[in-house]
């Protein structure tokens, strides 16, 4: 196996694009308020929330995973970037938070 150890090209990019944070923030506020209240209103009030309510364990599940989404979504954003590095023979990248190890393509 051939090491290489010179770096011709080196790049990372954040992906913290401004159009980005005006799509995502406001979809996680609105997921995390609807159902935040859906859950408020079925447990703490007792009213079924809306015209065919889950049940308690139903919502329960569903609104603990869409708040937890809510809350991780603009978390994983912020931490996404894309890493590149070219070799000689190879380029390897990477897409961190999905791709932990670097992926190597041949040239």
């Amino acid at each position: 196996m051939i090491e290489y150890t010179e770096v011709l090209y080196r790049e990372k990019q954040k992906m913290g694009s401004t159009w980005i944070w005006f799509f995502i923030v406001p979809t996680s506020l609105l997921l995390l308020i609807i159902f935040s209240y859906g859950m408020y209103q079925q447990f703490v009030m007792g009213k079924p929330w809306g015209d065919e309510p889950l049940s308690d364990s139903g919502l329960a599940i569903l609104g603990g995973s869409m708040i937890a989404l809510s809350l991780s979504l603009p978390y994983i954003f912020s931490r996404m970037r894309l890493e590149v590095t070219v070799y000689p023979g190879r380029i390897e990248y990477r897409f961190f938070p999905f791709q932990i190890k670097n992926r190597s393509v041949p040239l």
